[in-house]
């Protein structure tokens, strides 16, 4: 019975080992894909490239909405425009078959992108993909000590387990700040935005309960074995 515990627990170690060469091999032509992209656009001039964004907003207000007042929107809609051109710069109103149609420009709002400003999300993103490498290459020792392991209460797996949890709440503060960075960086106007996913902060909740787990079970193993 122990030998099959066993034979299954290495069995899902080389399992995930290879699923983790691979995500590495993914993540690291990604990286290289993006250093690429960043020597391009550090060997070009400053000016080489400018892309100007205007922000467009358009809302759709369906005519079951205007009810009885939908048979005279042509005459509403030219007192509408009339007003709207004079207060509000950049709206405009157009009639469609399913409603009203309210487009706004904000004129004021341009945003402009340059060679830089690609580069800044370029090394941005290699800071998220090198610490998703690091997640998956712990992830990868945390196989390889399943994969030889007698037994999962063996103080390399639980080692292994403990330095995983610790990397999956480390790496997701890195990738979140990376996130913000090419947030901002496209965004154009340097706003850092920081949106910390709880999923890998879970997960390695979940990795260091199953810790504490282990260690009883080696505690009571090692007791075991002592008794005898």
């Amino acid at each position: 019975m122990e030998n099959n515990i066993q034979t299954k627990v290495n069995k899902i170690g080389k399992a995930g080992r290879a699923v983790s060469i691979i995500l590495i091999i993914l993540l690291s032509i990604g990286a290289f894909g993006l250093l690429v992209g960043g020597v391009i656009c550090a060997a070009l001039p400053k000016d080489a490239v400018q892309v100007t964004i205007q922000p467009n907003v358009d809302v759709m207000v369906d005519k079951s909405l205007a009810g009885e007042d939908w048979a005279k929107i042509d005459e509403l809609l030219t007192e509408a425009q009339n007003k709207v051109g004079e207060e509000f710069v950049g709206v405009a109103l157009d009639k469609t078959e399913e409603g009203l149609m309210v487009h706004v420009s904000d004129l004021d709002e341009l945003k402009n992108f340059g060679i830089r400003d690609a580069l800044k999300a370029i090394c941005a993103g290699l800071i998220g993909i090198a610490s998703a490498i690091v997640t998956v290459a712990m992830f990868l020792k945390l196989c390889d000590a399943f994969k030889t392991c007698r037994s999962p209460f063996d103080e390399p797996v639980i080692k292994r387990m403990n330095i995983f949890a610790w990397t999956l709440i480390v790496c997701a503060v890195v990738g979140a700040f990376a996130k913000g960075a090419v947030s901002a960086a496209l965004a154009g106007l340097g706003k850092m935005s920081f949106d910390l996913s709880l999923t890998p902060i879970f997960t390695a909740l979940v990795v260091f309960f199953l810790c504490m787990v282990f260690r009883y079970g080696a505690q009571l193993q090692q007791e075991a074995d002592e008794t005898l």
